[in-house]
């Protein structure tokens, strides 16, 4: 989750800093010596329609939904927090700049957010897969760093949060010599 723009700001490869992508970043076992990896990158797809082919075509849609919202929060972890004891017009002014980085957003992409900020991953993941695999892995992706569990709510914005990092996964590909 190292932010490029840190990376560069600070010259960190001129200190030894190399970025070496993991890929696949997760292997998921199941029963009968399955393992299905989860590639970060556009391998992702054949993998998991081997695997749970019912659910492979929902995933990748997702998955462009999914990116979409996150492309909307990633500014905000580079810039200072909403000031909200601001009052008069200076609330107004923070208002409209933190309004301005979801300038586009259709009202189905808002609720879509919402229900990340306060839903549930497990209700994420009944809604949209069928295959128990595929729940699985999404599971095994979150549990490696979240202390939530499937159905408390606000557990599904963890999986926007995997996805700011996309940006990171394109920048390590491309430094890794």
């Amino acid at each position: 989750m190292l932010r490029p723009t840190v990376i560069r700001d600070l010259n960190l490869s001129a200190h030894g800093l190399r970025m070496v992508p993991c890929d696949p970043a997760l292997r998921c076992p199941f029963s009968r010596r399955q393992v299905v990896p989860w590639w970060l990158i556009a391998r992702r797809h054949p993998g998991i329609s081997n695997t749970v082919a019912r659910d492979a075509e929902t995933f990748v849609c997702v998955d462009e939904q999914l990116k979409k919202l996150a492309r909307y929060l990633q500014p905000f972890f580079l810039e200072p927090p909403p000031e909200p004891s601001f009052r008069g017009a200076e609330g107004w002014w923070e208002l409209l700049r933190v309004g301005k980085r979801f300038r586009g957003m259709t009202g189905e992409e808002v609720a879509q957010l919402v229900s990340f900020l306060t839903g549930s991953l497990g209700d994420f993941l009944d809604r949209n897969y069928e295959s128990e695999k595929m729940k699985t892995m999404f599971l095994r992706q979150q549990s490696l760093w979240k202390a939530w569990r499937p159905y408390d709510p606000g557990s599904a914005l963890g999986l926007l949060f995997h996805l700011l990092g996309a940006e990171m996964v394109k920048f390590r590909a491309s430094t890794a010599t």
